[in-house]
């Protein structure tokens, strides 16, 4: 689900959650930011009673209720076995975190570690992905969406890019930042107070076709988004992976024939000589034939691309 269609999900059911790690984040709906409304307060209650039904023994967060007994009936504290969770319920929305103290590097506590799931031992984490399911389950019974992280700019490069640009740490319910033109992107008024210009001086639209090498040479040919602070969504190739952030200054259209491959003229003809000059040394003479002939042949294109560009702007 895209980002743009799960915030339009979420509006029309008003609640979300997510995951993320060990932690369980919901957003009630219709939610008043100034106290715990009743019917989020009796989907509290109910979380915590599937909790129970699982074997969970549930009390008041001991540490909480030692601090402020005001306080202490939104915060419980529950366990089974080795699986604990720390869980609060706040207006606008509730949080469950699950741990364990079993294998943890944190002196303190496994609450504190990173990679919290991926160290709990095997039936631990079975428990958990159990209990996560039983909640999971209920509030889609209740109309919650669950709001899913966008890794990849594809398919979808404007999901991408307004998950990442979000207002909110939930970007299905955070107001879009920047104002938009007709096709969801930032306007001209918010890119132009940058330098919108490629390498050849030609101004940068959403859409655009571009190449780019990066830092091994390697020359990609993809679309151009966002602009924002002069950096630019790079979309090359139609895999989870086959995109980058670059400045303006490294986009430009490649003249034809250019190599698919260019460490920089200065450094590539500096290689080419040491290798070169190191065959001679050593007497390989048949290598020493071959990089001869390769400096010959990206001489002649260099001089035919050459050539092409003056008749070009001729």
């Amino acid at each position: 689900m895209s980002a743009m269609t799960q915030a339009q999900a979420i509006q029309k059911s008003g609640g979300s959650w997510r995951i993320h790690d060990t932690k369980l984040l919901v957003q009630w709906p219709n939610a008043i930011p100034m106290h715990v409304g009743e019917d989020s307060r009796k989907k509290f209650g109910h979380i915590l009673k599937l909790l129970r039904d699982r074997g969970f023994k549930v009390t008041a967060d001991p540490e909480i209720k030692a601090r402020s007994l005001l306080i202490s009936p939104s915060y419980r504290y529950g366990r089974r076995g080795d699986l604990q969770l720390n869980t609060h319920v706040y207006p606008t929305g509730a949080e469950f975190h699950f741990y364990q103290d079993t294998n943890r590097t944190h002196a303190r506590s496994g609450r504190y570690d990173f990679d919290q799931r991926q160290k709990m031992p095997y039936l631990t984490g079975k428990l958990f992905d159990l209990v996560i399911r039983d909640i999971e389950r209920y509030l889609a019974g209740e109309g919650f969406v669950k709001h899913t992280k966008i890794e990849t700019a594809n398919p979808d490069p404007l999901a991408y890019f307004n998950a990442h640009w979000s207002m909110s740490s939930d970007p299905t319910r955070g107001p879009l930042r920047f104002k938009r033109g007709a096709d969801g992107w930032p306007a001209d008024s918010e890119i132009n107070c940058w330098d919108r210009k490629d390498a050849d001086g030609i101004v940068l639209n959403h859409g655009d076709t571009r190449h780019y090498r990066n830092h091994k040479g390697q020359l990609f040919k993809g679309r151009v988004y966002g602009g924002i602070n002069g950096r630019w969504l790079y979309v090359y190739g139609p895999g989870a992976r086959d995109f980058t952030h670059v400045s303006n200054w490294e986009l430009f259209t490649a003249a034809p024939g250019a190599p698919r491959r260019d460490f920089g003229k200065a450094k590539r003809d500096a290689r080419l000589d040491k290798d070169l000059q190191a065959a001679l040394k050593d007497k390989d003479y048949g290598k020493a034939a071959k990089l001869i002939d390769v400096i010959k042949r990206l001489a002649e294109r260099e001089n035919s691309v050459a050539a092409a560009q003056v008749q070009q702007a001729a």
